[in-house]
């Protein structure tokens, strides 16, 4: 996977033995475990959910917890959320977890947000349940128009290069 130049890594909040997050929303394992043919794989693989944030599953004392991206990427970075804020993605994409894309906020600020986004015009793009982008596939779409395993590739491809 790509590094990024300037890239800064900080421990995951509540995981410090085990996580880091960095501040483009990547994920890496501290204790590197062997990946498929035997490679290398520190980076967790996000998964899209329906409203197009990204989880990873976090392990401590063999005990999973599917976490969303931008929640570990503010709370490592700014700090615990203050109460009656939530999260907001500035660019309006769910899955751009970068610390420049993300902010607390109001649900007030949050949903201009959505109207300077143009989301609130229709459905987001990343909420229509239309079929996969992809020519082989005919799943529905629930990220970007892609299904889960098609927008990973998206996803990798643009964050690889």
């Amino acid at each position: 996977m790509t590094t990024y130049p300037g890239e800064i890594w900080l421990p995951v909040i509540g995981y410090e033995e085990f996580y880091e997050i960095s501040d483009y929303g990547r994920v890496r394992r501290l204790k590197r475990r062997k990946g498929p043919r035997g490679v290398n794989w520190p980076y967790l693989q996000p998964v899209p959910q329906r409203s197009g944030h990204l989880t990873v599953t976090l392990y401590r004392d063999n005990k999973p917890k599917l976490v969303k991206v931008h929640l570990l990427v503010l709370e490592a970075f700014i700090g615990s959320r203050p109460k009656g804020m939530i999260t907001r993605h500035l660019n309006g994409d769910p899955a751009d977890n970068r610390l420049t894309n993300i902010v607390y906020g109001t649900y007030k600020e949050n949903l201009e947000d959505d109207i300077r986004n143009g989301i609130l015009k229709g459905r987001a793009p990343w909420k229509v349940t239309a079929p996969c982008k992809s020519q082989e596939c005919k799943r529905g779409a629930i990220a970007k128009g892609f299904c889960n395993k098609h927008y990973l590739r998206e996803w990798k491809a643009r964050t690889t290069s």
